[in-house]
C-alpha cells in the first residue's frame, strides 16, 4: 500500500471506530446532563457580561454588538479544552478593544487524551507509516464533528443567559448577536436582539412575499421577537433559526415551511398552521398553541456519519398549551410536552408508543 492508502486503512479501521464511539457517548452525556451544561455556559456568559459591563463604565469599551463564543483547534491538543469568548464593538474583529474570556469545554473534549492515546498505539502497528502527526490531524479534523454539542447548548441558554442583569447592563449597539463558531472563521448567531423598534408591517410583508422568488424574504436566524403578527400567512418558507418569542402568531399560518430551530417561547399562536413544515429542534415552550395544527410536521433529527446536524434538542413544547392542537401524522423524533396542556389535543392512535407522555396526557388526548 502506498502513504495515501494506508492512512485511509488507519483511518476506517481505527479512526472512524474510536470516533464513532466517542459520538455516541458525548450524546448520551449531553442528554444526561443539559441542565447542567446550560448552567455552565450561563455562568461563562454572566463573567463575560460582567466584565464588558465594567469597561464599558470606565470608558474602555463601547457599545457590544458582538460576544462570541470561539472554538480553539489547538485547546485540543494542549488540554487547556477551552472556547475563546470575545466582545467587539460593530467593527468586530477591527475593534481596537477587544475583550477576551474563556469557557470550559472540558465536557466536550473529555474524551480526546483517550482517543490520542489509542490512536498513537494503533498506528505503531504500521511500520512507522503512520507518525504522529498524522493523529493529531485527524484529531483535529474530528472537532468540527463535536462543535455542533457546543451549539445546542447555546441556544438552549441564551433566552435564560440574556435575563441576567450583567447583560441587560450593558450598552448595545443597535443590533447584538451572540454567536458560536471557529474563531476568525465560519460562525452562526444563537441569539440576536435588535434595540430599536422594528417594522412589523415590512417584517409582515416579507414573511407574506412570493418565496418562489427568493428575494427580499427573511433571513434566517433573524429575530422578531415581541411583534405583533397576527393572522401573518407564510407558506414555504425558509425560517431556520428565526426568533418569535413573544410575539403575537394568533391565527398565523407557517404552512410547509423549514423551521428548523425556530423559537416561539411564550408567543401567543393559538389556531396557527404549521402542517407538513420541518420543526426539527424549533422551540415552543410555553407558548399559546390551542387549536394549533401541527399535522404531519417533521420533527426528525438529521445524521450523516458521524455528524450530528440539527436533532439533539428534539422539538420542545415543554409547558405550552396544546388545548385541542391536532398532531396527526406528525414524527416529531426526541419531543417533549413535560407540563404540557394536551387538553382534546388530537393524535394518530397508531403514534402512540412515539411520543413522551405522562399518564395523565394520554387520557385527556383523542386518540384517532
Amino acid at each position: 500500500m502506498n502513504k495515501q492508502q494506508v492512512i485511509q486503512h488507519f483511518t476506517e479501521h481505527h479512526g472512524m471506530p474510536a470516533f464513532a464511539q466517542q459520538i455516541v457517548e458525548l450524546e448520551h452525556y449531553f442528554l444526561k446532563n443539559k441542565a447542567g451544561l446550560v448552567d455552565g455556559l450561563i455562568d461563562s456568559f454572566r463573567q463575560m457580561c460582567g466584565h464588558l459591563h465594567f469597561l464599558q463604565q470606565n470608558g474602555r469599551k463601547g457599545p457590544i454588538a458582538f460576544i462570541h463564543y470561539s472554538m480553539l483547534r489547538t485547546s485540543a491538543l494542549d488540554q487547556s479544552f477551552t472556547y475563546k469568548m470575545e466582545g467587539y464593538s460593530e467593527k468586530w474583529y477591527g475593534d481596537p478593544v477587544p475583550f477576551f474570556h474563556a469557557y470550559d469545554a472540558g465536557w466536550l473534549y473529555r474524551d480526546i487524551p483517550i482517543i490520542r492515546q489509542v490512536l498513537d498505539r494503533a498506528r505503531k502497528t504500521y511500520m512507522n507509516q503512520i507518525r504522529a502527526g498524522e493523529v493529531e490531524r485527524m484529531v483535529l479534523r474530528q472537532l468540527k464533528v463535536l462543535h455542533p454539542f457546543v451549539v445546542a447548548i447555546a441556544r438552549i441558554a441564551m433566552p435564560l443567559a440574556t435575563q441576567l442583569p450583567e447583560y441587560k447592563a450593558l450598552t448595545k449597539a443597535p443590533v447584538l448577536r451572540v454567536r458560536v463558531g471557529e474563531y476568525m472563521d465560519f460562525s452562526e448567531d444563537v441569539y440576536v436582539e435588535h434595540q430599536e423598534p422594528r417594522d412589523e408591517w415590512d417584517i409582515r410583508n416579507r414573511l407574506e412575499q412570493d418565496q418562489g422568488q427568493g428575494q427580499g424574504g427573511i433571513q434566517p436566524y433573524d429575530s422578531l421577537r415581541g411583534l405583533f403578527l397576527k393572522g401573518v400567512k407564510s407558506k414555504a418558507a425558509d425560517l431556520r433559526y428565526v426568533d418569535f418569542s413573544h410575539s403575537e402568531l394568533t391565527d398565523s399560518s407557517f404552512q410547509s415551511c423549514a423551521l428548523i430551530g425556530s423559537r416561539w417561547n411564550a408567543c401567543s399562536a393559538a389556531g396557527a398552521d404549521f402542517r407538513h413544515s420541518l420543526l426539527t429542534d424549533a422551540d415552543f415552550r410555553h407558548a399559546d398553541l390551542r387549536g394549533a395544527l401541527f399535522d404531519h410536521c417533521s420533527g426528525q433529527p438529521f445524521k450523516e456519519g458521524l455528524h450530528r446536524f440539527p436533532g439533539l434538542l428534539g422539538v420542545q413544547f415543554d409547558a405550552a398549551n396544546l388545548a385541542g392542537a391536532s398532531f396527526v401524522g406528525a414524527r416529531l423524533g426526541r419531543a417533549s410536552f413535560e407540563g404540557a396542556n394536551l387538553e382534546q389535543a388530537v393524535f394518530s392512535a397508531k403514534d402512540q408508543e412515539l411520543f413522551r407522555l405522562s399518564e395523565q396526557q394520554k387520557q385527556v388526548i383523542q386518540w384517532v
